[in-house]
């Protein structure tokens, strides 16, 4: 799996290489996410003999989870060619169903801090180019293709910002290295 393209990865270079090498070996896409697999599987066998309330916490990465869902629903068909019911693909799809009512029941030993629950939860959901402009507001960009990237990113932004009606752009892009800002530094740039 890799991250390289994406201006958030700017934040997991602090991140201990060893610990992320360790996640990024487990979210490997390769062979259908089968490192994943094998270790959902261990936190699953854990979980059911685990006698701490923390150790029998068990987070699927739920996207995968629908995926395979749907797949076994959609690529299996519900009668076999004799016209009998096929009990393999309901039984497989009870399985998976069950496994996941198994570890939404648990209880968590965590307290809740409504304050951070508040805040997630009104939070907006940000597409990938709003993502990566974020992540350059906060670090600015060191490279000249990042620097590219990031003018690209605010000129979408205002292009959205224009068909959506909206005349006045936000203070940010004015005020706060704006379009009209940086237009000004490249040109001085160029200039010497």
């Amino acid at each position: 799996m890799q991250l390289e393209g994406c201006a958030i990865v700017i934040k997991w270079s602090k991140v201990q290489s060893a610990k992320f090498s360790i996640l990024e070996h487990q979210m490997d896409p390769s062979s259908n996410f089968s490192s994943y697999r094998s270790t959902l599987k261990a936190a699953m066998w854990r979980s059911a003999g685990a006698t701490d309330e923390r150790q029998r916490i068990v987070i699927p990465f739920f996207s995968l989870l629908v995926k395979d869902l749907y797949f076994l629903n959609e690529g299996c068909s519900s009668k076999l060619p004799n016209g009998h019911i096929n009990f393999e693909k309901f039984w497989q799809l009870a399985k998976q169903v069950t496994e996941f009512i198994t570890w939404k029941q648990v209880v968590c030993p965590f307290e809740k801090n409504t304050k951070v629950i508040t805040f997630l939860q009104a939070s907006p959901v940000l597409l990938e180019n709003a993502l990566a402009l974020a992540s350059f507001e906060c670090e600015p960009p060191d490279n000249n293709l990042e620097k590219e990237r990031y003018k690209t990113l605010k000129v979408i932004k205002v292009r959205d910002y224009m068909k959506r009606g909206i005349w006045a752009l936000p203070q940010d892009l004015i005020l706060k290295g704006g379009l009209l800002e940086e237009e000004e530094e490249e040109e001085e740039e160029e200039e010497k």
